[in-house]
Formats: C-alpha cells, sequence, structure tokens
C-alpha cells in the first residue's frame, strides 16, 4: 500500500471512509488508481479569508470534500452512498468542551458476495468470491490558536477474502497497511492558506504471497482491494486554499510519494522477488462553486513516477497519468438533494521490456494500460435523525490489464451498481450508516493461452454496516 499527498480529502472533511485493501493515497493504497478521488495536494478543509464569508466557504469546502468521487466503480458509488450529509442540528463528529479539539473513531464490516460467470468448465467453471473487510480509524483536528490548524489520522483494517471454483481454492485473511498522517495549515495570511502534510504506509499487511492465497485477491474493480500489503512509504505534500470570492474556492497542490521495496512472491523461476516501485509525482488543482442550492466542483490532476525495478533490475515505468474530475449537486427541498459524479483517467505508454519479459527496454508498442469513466448519481432523503436514499454507478474500464506492481490481472468491462444507504445519527456525537449494493457486468474476453475464457459475467451483492462516534 502507498502513501502519498495530502491527507484523503474525506478525511479532512470528518467523514468516515473505508480502507481495507484500498489503494487510496494517505490510507494505504496504490496513489495512482485514486488519485482524484482523495485529492493528492489538495486540502479542502474550511478556510478563512478576511473579507470573505467563512460560513459560506465552509460550504464550499464540504461539498467539495464529499462530491469528488472516482477512481474505482465501486469506491465512486461508496463514497457518495456512504457520505449522506448529516442531519440538520447534528454532527457525527463534535468538538470537545474547549471548542479547539475534536476526536472521531469510525470502523465498518463490509461483505462482499460474487460471481463471476461463464469460464470453462475447463478451467473451473464459476468464480465465486467471499470479501469480508473490517476497516478503522481515528481523525484528531485541532485548533491550538487562531493561525494555525492540525490534523492528524490513523488508519488500517483486517480482511479476509476467499476466491474459488471447481480447479481451485485460496483464501487469506490478516491485517491490511496501516497509514498514518499529519496536516497543518496556517491561517495568518489574507486571502489564502497554505499547509504541509505527510503520510506514510507502514507495512503491517502481507506482500508475500504462498501460492495458495495468492489467487486470493479479488477483482479490484469490485471490492478496491489489489494486494494486501507492500512497503514503507513517505508522502510529502505542500499545498495552498484560495478563496477567490465568498462562494467560490480554488485549490492547488503538489505530492510527492517515496515508494519502499518489499519482498513479494518471485518471478521467472525464482521463490520470491524484491519489488522496488518508483516514487511518483503528482500534481492537482481544483476549484468549487456554491450558490444557495446549487453545488460544483471540477478537477484535474497529473502524475509520473520513476523506474521500478525488480530484484535490482529495471522492470517498468508507468505511463503519465491524466485524470479530470466533475460534480454537482443540488437541493431541491430542505429534505431531498441530489447529486452527480462524471470522472476520467488516462494513462499513457509504459516503459518496459519489449517484448516481456527480457526484450530492451523502451516505450511499448501499444498502450497497455487504461481509459476508465466513473459515474454515480445519488438522491437523499432527509428526516430528522433518519438519512436515507438511493444510487446508481456505471464504470467503464475500456481493455485488459496488467498491474505490474500488484502482480494482478484486471480484465476489461462495464459494470453496473444499484443500492441504496440508510443513516441514522445516534446522538449528537454518534451515528450508524447501512448500506447495501447490486452489482451486475461483462468483462471483455480473456485472451490468455494458459488460461483463456470467453466474454464473463460480473454479479454480486455487497452489504455494510458502519459507525462513527466521538468521544
Amino acid at each position: 500500500m502507498v502513501a502519498s499527498g495530502a491527507l484523503p480529502i474525506a478525511v479532512a472533511a470528518g467523514i468516515a471512509t473505508d480502507t481495507i485493501g484500498r489503494k487510496d493515497v494517505g490510507r494505504g493504497g496504490h496513489a495512482r488508481e485514486n488519485l482524484m478521488c482523495f485529492g493528492l495536494g489538495l486540502r479542502l478543509s474550511a478556510v478563512t479569508a478576511r473579507g470573505v464569508g467563512m460560513k459560506r466557504l465552509k460550504r464550499i469546502s464540504f461539498f467539495l470534500a464529499t462530491a469528488l468521487v472516482v477512481g474505482a466503480p465501486a469506491l465512486a458509488q461508496e463514497q457518495t452512498t456512504r457520505q449522506l450529509p448529516v442531519p440538520a442540528g447534528a454532527s457525527a463528529a463534535v468538538q470537545s468542551t474547549d471548542s479547539r479539539w475534536m476526536v472521531k473513531f469510525d470502523s465498518e464490516i463490509k461483505y462482499s458476495l460474487t460471481d463471476i460467470i461463464g469460464r470453462p468448465s475447463l478451467t473451473g467453471g464459476t468464480v465465486h468470491g467471499n470479501v469480508l473487510q473490517l476497516p478503522f480509524g481515528m481523525a484528531i483536528v485541532g485548533r491550538p490558536n487562531d493561525l494555525w490548524k492540525l490534523e492528524l489520522g490513523l488508519r488500517g483494517g483486517y480482511i479476509d477474502s476467499r476466491q474459488r471454483n471447481e480447479t481451485f481454492d485460496s483464501r487469506f485473511s490478516g491485517f491490511t497497511d496501516t497509514t498514518v498522517s499529519a496536516t497543518t495549515t496556517y491561517y495568518g495570511f489574507d486571502g489564502f492558506q497554505p499547509y504541509v502534510s505527510i503520510n506514510a504506509n507502514l507495512p503491517t499487511g502481507t506482500s508475500l504471497l504462498t501460492t495458495t492465497k495468492i489467487n486470493a485477491v479479488p477483482d479490484p474493480d469490485v471490492t478496491q482491494t489489489k494486494g494486501f500489503g507492500e512497503g514503507t512509504n513517505i508522502g510529502p505534500t505542500v499545498g495552498v486554499n484560495i478563496p477567490i470570492n465568498a462562494n467560490t474556492i480554488l485549490a492547488l497542490g503538489v505530492g510527492h510519494t517515496i515508494r519502499g521495496q518489499f519482498t513479494r512472491a518471485g518471478d521467472f523461476g525464482n521463490p520470491t522477488s524484491v519489488l522496488n516501485p518508483g516514487d511518483v509525482t503528482t500534481a492537482t488543482a481544483q476549484i468549487g462553486y456554491r450558490s444557495g442550492p446549487l453545488s460544483l466542483m471540477a478537477q484535474f490532476g497529473y502524475s509520473w513516477e520513476t523506474m521500478t525495478t525488480l530484484d535490482g533490475v529495471a522492470f517498468f515505468r508507468a505511463g503519465d497519468r491524466i485524470q479530470v474530475a466533475v460534480a454537482a449537486g443540488y437541493a431541491w427541498t430542505e429534505m431531498w438533494s441530489s447529486r452527480v459524479t462524471v470522472s476520467y483517467s488516462h494513462f499513457n505508454k509504459n516503459v518496459a521490456h519489449n517484448p516481456p519479459p527480457f526484450g530492451a527496454i523502451g516505450i511499448e508498442p501499444f498502450n497497455s494500460n487504461n481509459d476508465v469513466v466513473n459515474v454515480v448519481f445519488d438522491t437523499t432523503y432527509r428526516n430528522g435523525a433518519y438519512a436515507v436514499g438511493p444510487s446508481i454507478g456505471y464504470m467503464y474500464r475500456a481493455r485488459n490489464g496488467w498491474d505490474p506492481t500488484a502482480d494482478l490481472f484486471v480484465p476489461a468491462k462495464s459494470l453496473w451498481t444499484f443500492g441504496g444507504v440508510g443513516r441514522y445519527q445516534v446522538t449528537n456525537s454518534g451515528s450508524l450508516t447501512a448500506r447495501v449494493q447490486y452489482l451486475t457486468g461483462k468483462t471483455s474476453e480473456i485472451l490468455n493461452i494458459a488460461n483463456p475464457a470467453p466474454e464473463l459475467t460480473t454479479r454480486g451483492w455487497q452489504f455494510s454496516l458502519g459507525g462513527t462516534v466521538q468521544l
């Protein structure tokens, strides 16, 4: 897992999010997979500017923190549905008695059942998947004085994943990597707030999997699980929030992740291999607008990385990545609101062995990376301490791909998700959230001589129950 850039936007806004197996920035994951979702280099905390409305800017920042949803399809679905607005007059995490510090804990139980249908009987037929995820986290946000804001975070989790059919039965259970983060923001300048952030990924998970466990990694587009651990990573970030007027805020930032080596199952006949992933640098820009019931957001990011080595030899360098996202939200009444998010990501060609695995290093002749599109729409009804609503999501992955870092094949696919979420504010300092989601989609034909498969159908259910409390 990789720590990179700023503290995740959703965490910065004090909102409960998931972590297990997910390749998230600052929470133990692959920064390039969910770059725009967690805003490398962006600190969208509430801004203070002399002459600019503080409360309105806070509302703009909150929308930015909750509306931007991209990355893996189920992740896109989950972020919008789980982060329902807190009912009026309540808060999922309240400040301590001195009104300057807030401590919040969140945890969740997630369970998914999936079937990948259509594999030939010769290769074992339908693949059944069961994944149990138990993410947990803690956040501390404080204002020692009027000029400084300090944010600390810690996230970890446990996972139990099983994938099986008639020819194999693979299971893994254990802790995932742990991430810690610290961010400080300075409010002493007129009209802008600079911040500095650092995130670290601690290798408490498992990167070296035995042959009986390596197939337990599920489709990351369904469960956001790409491996169960990697090396120590450190990601500093600098950025600035710039209030343009009472309705608009601009955020700019740049982050760099130093990714540490780790041992994994061997390649090319070796029992084990040492992979040293390339470092990743990301620049981001985001603008948000809110006026009355309307909220708008747009974000652009560009990232590039250095060469990855395998057992000390140049292995590959991932192509530069561009990612764009837009979101809009509208409050129809005091009780009803809707939100839509659209995102697009593109990788350029890798630098790799041609032909693989021992050819000369150079730009690959065709692009083995992907274009990925995500669209999510949800509507929320709020009444007192309750909030409920349906959600629909769609993701499109253009072609089959191989992630050399995760040592994982990800097929092209289109995937639909249909679900609903309910939230209950138990007290001013505690809330419960339940979610159910049905997913269905198709993958393209997998052209693999050793394991051929026609077009496959993916179907499944996902359930979760989580809670947030402030002590």
